[in-house]
């Protein structure tokens, strides 16, 4: 997978069905040269790939499964793209936070603060490019990064046990 990090890459990891997005990604590769996609997830990548070829962008696009332990990938990533129409957690964004990686995609409100706090909410091919052309300055990459990663702090077990705790002793 070297190889595929010698640019700058966007990483999506998720099941490849249409809502979760995978297209606009593709298509806002288009706009951003210098970027590779690498997709991680279960499910059927050929319609996706015929639509990078028909984009012209199918040598930066890599499809390698599913994968048990991402974690290495996020983290040789520039940045975790997923405009989901929906979703129920979207656990994979707070994997990447926790590795500080910026986070850009859709779906859950909340996952990127109200005022885009923790990440860039992006759901349209447009939002998406100038989502990563914002991440291109250092200092607002380096708040994304710093920002995951206090927003993680608030899933810590010890935190949520605290607050669990509070709340019955208020009963």
């Amino acid at each position: 997978y070297r190889s595929i990090f010698s640019e700058k890459t966007l990483c999506f990891i998720a099941r490849l069905q249409e809502y979760k997005g995978l297209k606009k990604v593709i298509s806002a590769l288009k706009h951003l040269e210098n970027y590779h996609l690498l997709v991680m997830g279960k499910g059927n990548f050929e319609s996706y790939y015929e639509y990078a070829k028909n984009l012209n962008v199918e040598n930066r696009v890599f499809y390698i499964g599913f994968k048990k332990n991402p974690y290495k990938y996020i983290k040789n990533s520039f940045a975790l793209v997923l405009p989901s129409e929906f979703e129920g957690f979207g656990m994979v964004f707070y994997e990447a936070m926790a590795l500080g990686i910026p986070i850009v995609g859709s779906g859950i409100r909340e996952t990127f603060g109200n005022n885009n706090e923790y990440g860039i909410y992006a759901n349209s091919v447009n939002e998406i490019v100038n989502a990563i052309r914002i991440l291109e300055n250092d200092e607002i990459y380096n708040y994304y990064k710093q920002a995951g990663l206090k927003r993680i702090e608030d899933f810590k077990i010890d935190k949520i046990a605290k607050e669990y705790i509070d709340v019955f002793k208020a009963c």
